[in-house]
């Protein structure tokens, strides 16, 4: 299990926040880099959402700076 417990329970965790619908925006940075694995963070830890109820998102702004790109999406409840 997660080091913490119930991760979604964990003070601060994006997943808790996003679920009772107090996330408005989510930024996204993508790198040419990959990280992977069971520890590696994601943009929401916890239990995720399912098929049904998952967010929509909406994209407000993009920015490519060299091999980086810079998202910023609109949550849509």
């Amino acid at each position: 299990g997660h080091p913490f417990g119930d991760h979604d329970r964990t003070v601060g965790s994006s997943f808790a926040f996003a679920r009772e619908h107090l996330v408005d925006e989510i930024y996204v940075t993508v790198t040419p880099r990959l990280i992977g694995g069971v520890e590696a963070p994601s943009i929401l830890d916890g239990r995720g959402f399912s098929r049904r109820d998952h967010l929509k998102l909406k994209l407000v702004s993009n920015r490519r700076i060299g091999d980086e790109l810079f998202l910023r999406y609109r949550v849509e409840y």
